[in-house]
């Protein structure tokens, strides 16, 4: 989905809707499936959800790599892959020199943003010691899914070691 204003266009179908002034979705041509957002973002996540129970959800995607290592600031270290899966985020990069794994259980959320400080898309992964800042640095619109894919990930995964 891309969105503009108040508008939101599906990238795969063409179907576009606007937001009313009562805060209801219309489709702009033929049935309004989703007409209260809730719902349309409830159809998201079970779509994304969906894609992982039956293995087809991956993000494979160039980076440029950014790494807060202290407070005091945020370094540029160079372009790498970022590889989200069921079995969590996989990211190389640097020339080599970079190869973090993130287990879906790690976080339950993830922190992403959209031209996060006018910078483009970010993705951030890492832990107590790193955190890697990742900015796609060509297939765009993957924040939201991806963000939706870790939290669905983390469910999945603790109601399967909950099983055991």
């Amino acid at each position: 989905m891309v969105g503009k204003g108040t508008s939101i266009r599906c990238q795969c179908c063409g179907k576009e809707y606007i937001l009313t002034e009562s805060g209801f979705l219309k489709a702009l041509s033929g049935e309004t499936e989703f007409s209260h957002i809730p719902d349309w973002y409830r159809w998201e996540r079970e779509s994304v959800r969906q894609e992982l129970v039956d293995g087809s959800y991956r993000l494979d995607i160039p980076v440029e790599i950014c790494m807060m290592v202290d407070t005091k600031c945020i370094y540029r270290v160079g372009k790498g892959r970022l590889v989200h899966t069921v079995d969590g985020f996989h990211l190389t990069g640097c020339d080599g020199k970079l190869d973090y794994t993130q287990k879906p259980r790690a976080s339950y959320s993830l922190y992403s943003d959209y031209f996060w400080y006018e910078l483009g898309d970010m993705i951030c992964i890492g832990n107590s010691k790193v955190l890697y800042y990742c900015f796609p640095t060509e297939q765009q619109d993957v924040v939201a899914k991806t963000r939706l894919a870790a939290e669905e990930l983390f469910h999945l995964s603790t109601a399967i070691k909950c099983s055991q």
